[in-house]
């Protein structure tokens, strides 16, 4: 993969949008600069009444409005929440670009930059019930996924697409765009979800923040650990709220030393976390 990209990778704004592009732009005047920003978890937080005026809502509004600009292209998720039904309308409308840098990437999606680099995505929060006897994948106003979204997820990165010149750019006028990007291989880059892997503590000798962790993790999510083989995987949930877990790497079978890492990163907005606060992650891909 050539060349090499700078990525940032943040834990959940928890609708704290204004406080976190600040951040990031801080974050890339000292350390960058990258080329873009991933954003895990809950990047809305929680719907508030409709009745009620707040903050968070404002800034919602702005950032559709183009009101709000990130500094950097950001590809955001969905976390444990249903999304904002403006912002869902907005998603329709484009194809992802919710204002200038802003991406909402799909449930179940793959994306795959200009740079060659694959990022896969699930988003929304694990019950079991519902995943097995929902009839079709949720949607974003779900807070859920379905072995439908799964499914999706696995068909999407054995799919091969076309490319096209007008694709080879930094900048893109849809996430449907970047979509149509050039993939025929299984494996991904990165990974990104809400939840985390049952067994992603197996045989790891890094305490965990919270010993109720290895309990609530989503089993379903193993398989596609296992077929897409991720070089890294970011999470942003487990404990209430977030907390910061860096498992050690280990070496993937039969595939010439691939190596992965799994963090799970605290979230930027919403209540602190006691513990470390890792809430962002650097790296060259």
């Amino acid at each position: 993969m050539s060349p090499a990209i700078k990525v940032l990778t943040v834990g959940a704004a928890i609708g704290s949008i204004r406080d976190l592009f600040a951040k990031v732009k801080a974050i890339d005047a000292k350390h960058g600069k990258f080329d873009l920003v991933l954003c895990t978890g809950d990047f809305f937080g929680p719907i508030k009444d409709t009745e009620a005026h707040s903050e968070d809502s404002d800034e919602i509004t702005q950032l559709l409005d183009g009101a709000l600009e990130a500094p950097i292209e950001c590809y955001i998720m969905q976390g444990q929440y249903p999304l904002p039904s403006s912002v869902v309308e907005k998603f329709a409308k484009t194809g992802g670009e919710l204002c200038k840098n802003v991406f909402l990437m799909s449930k179940s999606g793959i994306i795959t930059t200009a740079n060659g680099l694959r990022i896969a995505c699930l988003g929304g929060t694990y019950d079991p019930n519902i995943y097995a006897s929902a009839e079709a994948a949720p949607g974003f106003l779900s807070p859920f996924f379905s072995y439908h979204t799964i499914d999706r997820l696995l068909s999407n990165s054995l799919v091969k697409t076309s490319t096209s010149s007008s694709l080879n750019k930094k900048s893109y006028s849809s996430l449907a765009a970047i979509q149509a990007s050039a993939s025929t291989s299984q494996l991904i880059d990165i990974l990104l979800t809400n939840v985390w892997p049952i067994s992603i503590s197996l045989l790891s000798a890094t305490p965990l923040p919270d010993p109720q962790l290895p309990s609530i993790g989503a089993a379903p999510l193993d398989d596609v650990i296992r077929k897409t083989k991720p070089r890294y995987h970011f999470a942003a949930g487990g404990a209430h709220p977030p907390k910061f877990w860096e498992r050690e790497p280990f070496v993937w079978d039969d595939e010439q030393g691939r190596v992965a890492r799994f963090v799970n990163l605290g979230a930027f907005g919403g209540e602190p976390a006691a513990g470390k606060k890792q809430r962002y992650c650097a790296q060259h891909y």
